[in-house]
C-alpha cells in the first residue's frame, strides 16, 4: 500500500529553505571589511519599491551598526554572477529611510554594484538590501568597507568646505561621498560630491577644473553662505567628460563655495585646480581672421576642418557659410569655456531661420537637396559671462549614412495608430530613423510572457525598445524619452542590442505596442527584431478536479492552464489565483491524481496528486503571489521534474499539476485545486 501522506510530507519538508534574511526583520549582521557569500535565487522581492533597478528583483537583507563616524561602501563589484543592485537604509525595518541605491557601479563588470554613504554618525543602524535589476537573481559576494569619516580631501558637506589654494592642484576622491543639495542644474541629477571654498584677492575671474580626472565629473560654483547659496556657474563636460567652470568678474573678498561631483551618479578619484586671474576684458580682444563676418549676408565660407582662436561677443556674432551635397550631413561643433556662453542659429541661404541650438553643436542632414546653410555663433545674453569669448570650431561635411539606408517593408508604421500587427518570429533587416520610429502591435494572452529583442550595432547609433499599453500611454514622443514614463517594459542602455520581457497577469489578453526608438539625435540604424509570446490568446487548457479549502482571504485558490496541449509547441503556462498577497509558493506535478486532506499534518489544504510528486524549485521557479494574489509559470514540457531529475513529455502523456503556497504568518500553508492536462502530437 502506497503511503501518500508520507509523500506529501516529503513535498512540504523538502520545499526550498527560504533565507532567514529574506526580509528586513531577519537581516543578518555584516562584518566590516569581510567578504560574505550570498544567494538570492530562493529569495523574494521586498518592500519598499526599488528606486534604481527597474522594479528590482529577489532580495536579501543585512545590517550594520557604525562604531564611530564612518564612510560606508557596500560592494558586489566584479563579484556576482548576475546583474545586482544595492540599497542602503537607516532607521528601522518599520520606518526605513533610503540613503542611496545603485544598480551598475562605475568600473564594475557584469552590471555589478557599489553603494556608498559618507560621514554616518556613530551608533547608526544601517540596513543593506542586496537584490537584482529587473527580476535578476543569483549568487555573489558582498563586502562592506568602512573607513573613518568626518574629513579628507574635500568636505562631504558645504558647511565643512576645505579651502583651495590658487594654482595648486588638489587630489580628491568622491567614491565614498554622498550627494548634497541643491539639485545639480547641469549634470543629470549629479552624483556624489565634495565641497571646497576660496576667497578672491581682487576683482577676478575664477576658473575651477577637473581635467585629467578618472570619471565623468561636474563642477558648480556658488557665492553666499551655505544656508543661502547663490549659484554662479555649473559645468559638466569641457575637457572630454571632465569639467571647467569659470565665475567672471568676482569682486575682491568674495567667498566662493565650489562643489565637485559627477554626472548622473558618477564618482571616483580626480584632481581639482583653481586659478584666479585678471578679469577678461572684451574691449582689448582682437578680431579673428574671419572678420568681418558679423551678419548673415557677410558669412565666411567654411570647409571641413578645425578652426582655432576665434572670437565673438554680445555685439559681434559670427556667421559661417557651408555648402552641402544632396546626401551630405553637417556636423558643426564649438569648443568654449564655459560651454553655456555660446549658442548656435542655423539659417538657409536666404537667411531664414531653420533652427536654434542651445548647445555647443548641431547636426543637420541635407535630406536629398543640395543647399547652402549659414551657421551663427553668438553669445547667449542670458548667460553672457563677461560678454565675449574665445572659441574653436570643429566642422565636418560628409555623406549622410542614413541617406543610403532605405525604409523597410513594414512602413509606414510611424506611430501607435499605424502599428503593424506581428506574430511570433524573426524579422531581419529592418531600419529605424530619428524622425521615423517603428511601431508594432502584439497580443499577449492572459498568463503569457512576451519576449522581444532588437539586435543592432550601437556604434552606428543607439536604439531603444519600449512596450506600451495604448490604453495607458504610448509613444516616447508623447510620454517622454529616456525613462519611458508609462511603459510596461523598456530596453534602454548604451550597448549593442536591447531585450524586454513582460508577463500578462491582467486576467485577459492584452493588445500592446512595441516601439523601436532611435535615441541618437539625427541617427539611423538597421536591426533585427525577434518576438516570442505574441499572437492571439490560445485559451484555457486542462480539466480541473479535486477541491481546495478556503485560505486567509476567505477564497479557495484555484489553478488554471493556458496555451497549447501540442507537445511540439511547448506552450503551457500555469496560473494560481485567489492566493493571499505576497506569499511564496511552488508548483508540483505528478502523473497520477490523488486526494489527501490536510496532507502530512502541515497544511490546511488538500493534496490532489498521487504517486511520485515532482517540485518546481529551480531558478526562477520559486514564486510570489505579489499584491494581486496570483503567480504564473511557463513550464518546459521537456523538463518535467520527477524522481530527483526531469523527464520529457511525449504525445499521450497525462500530467496533473497543483500549487502549494504559504498562507501568512502563523497560518501554515494551503493548496489550490488540481488540473489534469492530456498532451497530444
Amino acid at each position: 500500500m502506497k503511503k501518500t501522506p508520507f509523500l506529501l510530507a516529503a513535498v512540504v519538508v523538502a520545499s526550498p529553505a527560504f533565507a532567514q534574511n529574506d526580509e528586513c526583520t531577519g537581516a543578518l549582521a555584516l562584518a566590516a571589511n569581510a567578504p560574505t557569500a550570498f544567494d538570492t535565487t530562493a529569495a523574494t522581492p521586498s518592500a519598499p519599491a526599488w528606486p534604481c533597478a527597474a522594479g528590482g528583483g529577489p532580495d536579501i537583507w543585512y545590517s550594520y551598526t557604525t562604531s564611530g563616524i564612518e564612510n560606508i561602501q557596500v560592494s558586489t563589484c566584479n563579484n556576482a554572477t548576475y546583474d545586482t543592485a544595492i540599497e542602503i537604509f537607516s532607521g528601522d525595518c518599520a520606518n526605513l529611510i533610503a540613503l542611496i541605491c545603485n544598480d551598475d557601479g562605475a568600473g564594475c563588470t557584469g552590471f555589478t554594484s557599489t553603494a556608498s554613504a559618507s560621514n554616518i554618525p556613530a551608533g547608526t543602524d544601517l540596513f543593506i538590501r542586496i537584490g537584482g535589476f529587473n527580476g535578476a537573481a543569483g549568487t555573489g559576494t558582498v563586502t562592506l568597507n568602512s573607513t573613518p569619516g568626518g574629513g579628507g580631501p574635500g568636505s562631504d558637506e558645504c558647511s565643512g568646505a576645505v579651502p583651495l589654494v590658487n594654482g595648486v592642484s588638489q587630489s580628491y576622491d568622491t567614491t565614498t561621498a554622498s550627494s548634497s543639495i541643491p539639485a545639480w542644474p547641469c549634470a543629470a541629477g549629479g552624483g556624489s560630491d565634495i565641497w571646497y571654498s576660496y576667497t578672491t584677492t581682487a576683482l577676478s575671474d575664477v576658473a575651477v577644473e577637473t581635467c585629467g580626472s578618472s570619471y565623468d565629473t561636474a563642477i558648480e560654483i556658488f557665492s553666499g553662505d551655505c544656508t543661502a547659496l547663490v549659484p554662479l556657474v555649473c559645468n559638466d563636460d569641457a575637457c572630454g567628460l571632465q569639467s571647467t567652470a569659470t565665475a567672471f568678474g568676482v569682486p575682491a573678498g568674495t567667498e566662493l563655495r565650489i562643489r565637485v561631483g559627477g554626472f548622473n551618479g558618477s564618482s571616483g578619484p580626480g584632481t581639482v585646480l583653481l586659478t584666479e586671474g585678471a578679469p577678461f576684458d572684451c574691449s582689448v580682444q582682437p578680431d579673428d581672421s574671419f572678420e568681418d563676418n558679423d551678419t548673415c549676408q557677410t558669412a565666411a565660407a567654411l570647409t571641413t576642418g578645425i578652426y582655432q582662436g576665434l572670437f565673438c561677443s554680445l555685439t559681434d556674432s559670427d556667421f559661417y557659410e557651408v555648402s552641402l551635397g544632396a546626401t551630405d550631413i553637417l556636423n558643426f561643433n564649438i569648443l568654449d569655456t564655459p560651454n553655456e556662453d555660446l549658442d548656435l542659429n542655423l539659417y538657409d541661404s536666404s537667411c531664414n531661420l531653420i533652427n536654434f541650438f542651445d548647445t555647443d553643436g548641431l547636426s543637420y542632414p541635407a535630406s536629398g537637396t543640395a543647399q547652402t546653410v549659414i551657421v551663427e555663433v553668438f553669445v547667449d545674453p542670458n548667460f553672457a559671462g563677461v560678454g565675449c569669448l574665445n572659441y574653436d570650431i570643429d566642422m565636418s561635411v560628409a555623406p549622410d549614412p542614413c541617406s543610403t539606408l532605405g525604409t523597410d517593408a513594414f512602413e509606414e508604421n510611424d506611430d501607435c495608430a499605424s502599428a503593424v500587427p506581428l506574430s511570433d518570429g524573426s524579422y531581419p533587416g529592418l531600419t529605424v530613423f530619428d524622425a521615423d520610429n517603428d511601431y508594432f502591435a502584439v497580443t499577449v494572452p492572459d498568463g503569457g510572457t512576451l519576449d522581444a529583442s532588437i539586435l543592432f550595432l550601437n556604434a552606428n547609433a543607439d536604439v531603444d525598445l519600449y512596450l506600451w499599453d495604448p490604453l495607458v500611454a504610448c509613444d516616447t514622443n508623447v510620454a517622454g524619452p529616456g525613462g519611458g514614463s508609462g511603459a510596461l517594459a523598456l530596453g534602454f542602455s548604451a550597448t549593442d542590442d536591447e531585450t524586454i520581457t513582460y508577463t500578462n497577469t491582467t486576467g485577459g489578453p492584452q493588445n500592446l505596442i512595441l516601439e523601436v526608438d532611435m535615441f541618437t539625435s539625427g541617427g539611423c540604424n538597421s536591426y533585427d527584431l525577434n518576438v516570442t509570446g505574441a499572437g492571439v490568446s490560445t485559451g484555457p487548457i486542462g480539466t480541473n478536479y479535486c477541491t481546495s479549502n478556503a485560505n486567509s482571504t476567505g477564497n479557495a485558490a484555484s489553478i488554471s492552464g493556458f496555451g497549447l496541449t501540442r507537445v511540439s509547441a511547448n506552450d503551457v503556462t500555469l496560473t494560481a489565483s485567489n492566493l493571499p498577497a505576497n506569499q511564496f509558493g511552488i508548483l508540483i506535478v505528478s502523473a497520477n491524481r490523488g486526494f489527501v486532506p490536510g496532507a502530512g499534518g502541515t497544511s490546511n489544504g488538500n493534496l490532489c496528486l498521487g504517486g511520485a510528486i515532482g517540485r518546481y524549485v529551480g531558478p526562477g521557479e520559486i514564486l510570489s503571489s505579489g499584491g494581486a494574489g496570483e503567480f504564473s509559470l511557463a513550464i518546459d514540457l521537456g523538463l518535467i521534474p520527477q524522481g530527483g531529475g526531469t523527464t520529457a513529455t511525449v504525445a499521450g502523456d497525462t500530467w496533473n499539476f497543483q500549487a502549494w503556497y504559504r498562507d501568512g504568518v502563523g497560518l501554515g500553508s494551503n493548496f489550490t485545486d488540481g488540473i489534469e492536462i492530456v498532451f497530444t502530437n
